[in-house]
């Protein structure tokens, strides 16, 4: 009898488990305790040998912030958009006021990118 080797299911949820993990500074017994799973499962995740049900796929996407589809692969939008104003915390609503006193789009262009390089930074 020979062993098989685990395929993986779907790398991209795999990946984006962990990049999520790493960018929230979580260890995965730190994840795993905050979702109620065993490590060993994050580390299945993690690997691609098993795919998060329904319950712990929801479970993840509210811990991130992030969307299920993003965690899917379905689409490449982390963060779902606000429906209304009301839907926006007091910072993000600073943000934009910033962002439109802006005087040009160049300098709009500028804070953006600022903005793209201090959230997709490796934590320390």
């Amino acid at each position: 009898m020979t062993t098989k080797t685990p395929t993986h299911i779907n790398p991209l949820i795999a990946e984006r488990l962990i990049l999520l993990r790493k960018r929230s500074k979580l260890t995965q017994n730190e994840l795993a305790q905050k979702t109620g799973l065993e490590r060993k499962t994050i580390i299945r995740y993690e690997t691609g040998q098993h795919i998060p049900s329904g319950k712990a796929l929801s479970n993840l996407a509210r811990i991130f912030g992030v969307t299920t589809d993003y965690l899917l692969g379905l689409t490449n939008t982390q963060f779902p958009l606000p429906r209304s104003e009301s839907d926006l915390t007091p910072l993000e609503l600073q943000a934009i006021q910033l962002l439109r006193r802006a005087g040009t789009d160049v300098e709009r262009q500028r804070l953006l990118e600022a903005l793209e390089t201090l959230t997709t930074q490796e934590p320390d």
